[in-house]
């Protein structure tokens, strides 16, 4: 991929629409638009919407982006055309015979990253935004699209910077430096360990919105479990009825809590199964109980005591995460189970649900609103890899390794932080990003 020649590529989704997007970018981006579109200006105005045709194709206006103020950095001309697939193709193909070449995957804002227009915490960002599957993960993102994230991870960066700069002169000019420095530096570095471990936390967030989460509700037979999926979901998508085991599969629906994607899944009730269909169900019940990310378990409100089934299912899932609803507290509450009292029947307390669920998966009560919201796994990667690193400075402390060992640690943290926002990556990786965008991008 060379990055000093023209690029074009169409940056709207294929497929017939109303308008059609193509961005040329490179140095000979006028030139190549000059081949194309008709009566093209001799002195044209950067950022403003010119009228034109092109022979034989389409009516077209198309604005004039001057280097460094676009979207790749870059000379830049985007051409609005009619959306029809034919006649976006055919403009395109035309760039490519006036002299472009045809864009890759993701190399605008490849480009943009390398003109340094942003960083690749940014360019990540784009992806995400693209992607945003809900309101929320698209406010997360734009947020991270507008430098949040950069910014907090660069802060933390250029104090590790600073504090290396500390030891080095210390090396250098050992008479010069007071008994107190490495007590003070141990303080330091313990403050940027609880700023990072706040930013792992929101990595956990960040993949809530991003992919989402399955919930699985769980518990015995007749206990209310798809009187509870139909209230979650707003519709009568599973059946009800009083006859116990009428799911005899598992029923799946996404819902949106708070801007979170949950894939919620309705199960057989857990019991001796009557049939084989029955057993089938149970046995699926199991699997999803296994693949879930959170377990909502319904246990009988108005009943005495747990039966053996429900004991089974609370030792199955101890080490899951999961929250306890007490369903049809309308008939009496006697079951000595603490949890979320609900009425299925009457639907009260669903509300509440939706809550437990959204704070149980996103950690909300441990939450700083300041914090970044880390969508990338490579991200949460590169903090880990820091937190380990300023760990292992800490212990050379600790163990009066001496300055020599504990700048090793602390080059290793800011190595890490500086993979976050490309201030340190190696070729392979930015490809391995990019490879990820679509044309276009």
């Amino acid at each position: 991929m060379r990055s000093d020649d023209t690029i074009a590529a169409i940056i709207t989704p294929l497929g017939r629409g109303g308008v059609g997007v193509i961005r040329i970018s490179g140095k000979e981006s006028l030139a190549v638009a000059k081949q194309l579109i008709a009566e093209f200006p001799n002195q044209i105005k950067p950022r403003y919407v010119y009228h034109g045709w092109i022979e034989g194709t389409d009516e077209v206006l198309y604005t004039y982006m001057k280097a460094p103020r676009s979207y790749t950095g870059e000379e830049s001309v985007e051409i609005s055309c009619h959306g029809g697939v034919a006649v976006i193709k055919m403009i395109l193909g035309q760039c490519v015979r006036a002299g472009a070449r045809q864009a890759e995957k993701g190399e605008f804002t490849k480009r943009a990253f390398l003109n340094g227009r942003i960083d690749l915490a940014q360019a990540e960002a784009v992806i995400e935004l693209i992607n945003a599957r809900t309101e929320k993960a698209a406010e997360a993102a734009a947020r991270n699209l507008g430098g949040h994230t950069s910014a907090h991870i660069s802060g933390i960066r250029e104090k590790l910077i600073n504090m290396l700069a500390r030891i080095e002169a210390a090396i250098d000019f050992p008479d010069d430096v007071e008994g107190k420095e490495q007590a003070g530096l141990s303080q330091e570095i313990r403050e940027q360990l609880k700023i990072i471990d706040k930013a792992i936390a929101g990595a956990g967030y960040g993949r809530l919105l991003k992919v989402g989460a399955v919930a699985v509700i769980a518990g015995k037979t007749n206990v209310g479990k798809s009187s509870l999926f139909n209230l979650l979901v707003g519709e009568d998508r599973a059946i009800v009825t009083e006859i116990p085991g009428t799911t005899r599969d598992t029923i799946e629906e996404v819902i949106d809590i708070n801007g979170a994607p949950i894939r919620l899944v309705d199960t057989a009730g857990i019991r001796a199964p009557k049939d084989r269909a029955e057993e089938i169900g149970i046995a699926r019940s199991e699997e999803q109980l296994e693949r879930g990310d959170i377990v909502i378990l319904m246990f009988d409100g108005s009943e005495e005591r747990l039966g053996e089934g429900e004991r089974r299912l609370l030792e199955a899932t101890k080490d899951k995460l999961a929250i306890k609803v007490i369903n049809k507290i309308d008939l009496g509450r006697r079951l000595p189970v603490k949890g979320c009292e609900i009425s299925a029947k009457n639907n009260i307390g669903i509300g509440e649900i939706r809550e437990e669920i959204y704070k149980a998966l996103c950690n909300q009560n441990g939450r700083d609103k300041e914090q970044p919201i880390i969508m990338s796994a490579r991200q949460e990667g590169c903090l880990n890899r820091a937190k380990q690193a300023l760990q292992n400075a800490l212990e050379s402390i600790r163990m009066d390794r001496g300055e020599e060992i504990m700048t090793i640690d602390l080059k290793e943290a800011v190595e890490s932080l500086g993979e976050i926002t490309g201030h340190q990556i190696s070729e392979n990786v930015i490809e391995k990003i990019f490879a990820d965008f679509c044309v276009g991008k």
